[in-house]
């Protein structure tokens, strides 16, 4: 199934039906309904043959979902500023445009701290000592990963008699806890959605060093800390 959204169209809100009538250039999304994978390449500025390193994938996405919920934003100059979703009465956003590198820089650093804020109050519902806590991220270009981990000083004390060594005791594989998350999915498509400033700015550096700035400055003074505490940004492949 293809959903064609115009690029320009009346400021306002519209959902699928309401844009069917656009023209000139289009947003083009492709639902394979199999797989309920909804997939597009970000506009502008794509070298030909790596339209791969602009292409946006949306994981358990179902046409009812996108028929029944939609909703294309234009902007007063009639420009698509965004197209998002409602999966379970929360908003899912599925595209955002920047008009510029500075817009991009604050809509991220925006969505960081707010992301950074939900991660770090499921951090302070720990009630254990902790010995180390840990951010963990990952990017291979198209998945987008971070979450933080909480290791105890229980668990840490099991490690480390059990491997004698630093390194264990520092890595975050070792450890049992949960993985917490905020949501890695708006995430990727704020930062992909970032795509044609890829040559002035990495924006996934940007917006994973600023939540980890984030947690570690509001998350480290509430928890109740062993003599050992360490905070941890790690990166995995």
């Amino acid at each position: 199934m293809r959903y064609n959204i115009p690029v320009n169209f009346k400021e306002g809100v519209y959902g699928t039906n309401s844009l069917s009538a656009g023209n000139g250039d289009m947003l083009n999304m492709e639902l394979d309904e199999d797989y309920n994978i909804l997939t597009y390449n970000i506009p502008g500025n794509i070298c030909p043959g790596y339209e791969w390193r602009s292409q946006v994938d949306i994981y358990s996405i179902t046409k009812d979902e996108i028929d029944g919920t939609l909703e294309a934003t234009y902007n007063s100059n009639g420009h698509l500023k965004k197209i998002i979703t409602k999966n379970n009465n929360k908003e899912r956003l599925l595209y955002i445009y920047y008009e510029n590198i500075e817009d991009a820089k604050n809509e991220i650093k925006e969505f960081a701290e707010v992301n950074a804020d939900i991660i770090i109050e499921k951090i302070c519902a720990c009630q254990d000592k902790v010995s180390r806590l840990f951010t963990e991220k990952f990017n291979d270009g198209s998945c987008m990963d971070f979450h933080a981990k909480i290791g105890t000083k229980e668990q840490k004390d099991i490690i480390k008699a059990k491997y004698h060594d630093t390194y264990t005791i520092d890595n975050p594989g070792n450890y049992p806890s949960e993985m917490i998350y905020g949501s890695n999915e708006t995430l990727g498509v704020m930062v992909l959605c970032a795509y044609p400033y890829r040559e002035e700015m990495n924006f996934w550096v940007y917006v994973t060093g600023i939540m980890e700035k984030h947690i570690e400055e509001k998350a480290v003074a509430k928890l109740d800390k062993a003599d050992d505490f360490e905070f941890l940004a790690t990166e995995y492949d």
